[in-house]
């Protein structure tokens, strides 16, 4: 079992929460976000992450946190 203290790290390294990451629930709910309602942009983004290895879809993973909690940061200075 995973120490609390680690999941709360691992939950905001990656900006979610630590009920998100042991919630089975959340991964249904994002598997039901239908091909349809999706912007060319973010088909394009799946693609690529898609033809990642595990490896580098991680690493993306951790760049797109990073870059939210930028802008997430910058909002909060102006």
């Amino acid at each position: 079992m995973l120490p609390l203290d680690v999941a709360v790290e691992i939950a905001e390294f990656y900006g979610v929460t630590v009920d998100f990451l042991v919630d089975k629930k959340s991964d249904k709910d994002i598997r039901k976000f239908s091909e349809h309602e999706m912007t060319e942009k973010e088909k394009s983004l799946l693609r690529i992450f898609r033809a990642l290895s595990e490896f580098n879809q991680g690493r993306l993973i951790e760049r797109a946190s990073f870059l939210q909690n930028e802008e997430k940061n910058r909002g909060n200075a102006e």
